[in-house]
């Protein structure tokens, strides 16, 4: 994951900014969010049940990669911690981050 999120980190990472609680930057401004959720969307696993808040799950992600924070440090307004750190790890797992490497 590192690697894709350094790879992204100068053109993506600084352009999620939208909104910050309590000075703490997490989201995707649309037009970014444009961009991610096609590539996001080809190759994501098809799940019995889809990822609740996709977007807000992984602006969490990025926001925890960015900040090298632990998964419990993310902010509670993006959803809860346990959340983003299982999408992580299930898409670890499955190969999807790489897929998206790929795609980007």
């Amino acid at each position: 994951m590192r690697a894709f999120l350094t790879y992204a980190g100068p053109t993506a990472l600084t352009m999620i900014v939208s909104g910050c609680v309590d000075g703490i930057a997490f989201w995707f401004t649309d037009e970014t969010w444009a961009i991610w959720e096609p590539l996001i969307e080809v190759v994501r696993p098809r799940d019995k049940t889809p990822p609740h808040d996709l977007r807000r799950t992984i602006a969490a992600i990025f926001w925890c990669h960015e900040n090298g924070a632990k998964w419990w440090s993310i902010p509670a307004e993006p959803g809860p911690w346990w959340r983003a750190a299982q999408l992580f790890i299930r898409w670890t797992k499955l190969g999807v981050w790489e897929r998206l490497l790929e795609q980007v």
